[in-house]
């Protein structure tokens, strides 16, 4: 994927005040979660990617690509303050729908939500996975 629009995504999420007000600031990250990281949080990887030539390659050089995101959201059910457990995810999880769906990132179309697993606990932990495909164009030198 494209760095800058992984570069976009978090920086959408990140700047986004009604996000950093359900997580208790702006705790938004690119990569799996590692302990220097601030739970609750956010994480943001590239699941996978297809990319397909469009008609008319070998003239202008234009591949629509696909990729697969995945955030995490991740909640400390250690906490004494919400977000601390599993029904706290889903107000974060409709936000990060509403700004990828209406908001969006540039550059990029058809955003959608694929899939989304628990929340379960994970190591004092609750977690919740999010999948979205969208698409995006580039032109090849």
């Amino acid at each position: 994927m494209i760095v800058s629009i992984l570069a976009a995504l978090r920086t959408l999420l990140h700047d986004d005040s009604t996000l950093q007000g359900l997580l208790g600031g702006a705790y938004v990250y690119l990569g799996w979660k590692t302990n220097k990281m601030h739970v609750p949080c956010v994480t943001i990887v590239e699941n996978n990617e297809s990319s397909f030539r469009r008609t008319c390659y070998d003239q202008f050089k234009t591949r629509d690509n696909a990729p697969t995101i995945q955030i995490d959201i991740w909640v400390d059910e250690n906490s004494e303050t919400a977000p601390n457990a599993p029904e706290d995810i889903e107000p974060i999880a409709d936000r990060i729908d509403v700004l990828l769906f209406r908001t969006g990132v540039t550059n990029t179309r058809a955003w959608g939500r694929v899939s989304s697993s628990g929340p379960y606990p994970e190591e004092n932990l609750f977690h919740k996975a999010l999948r979205y495909r969208f698409e995006y164009s580039i032109i090849d030198p």
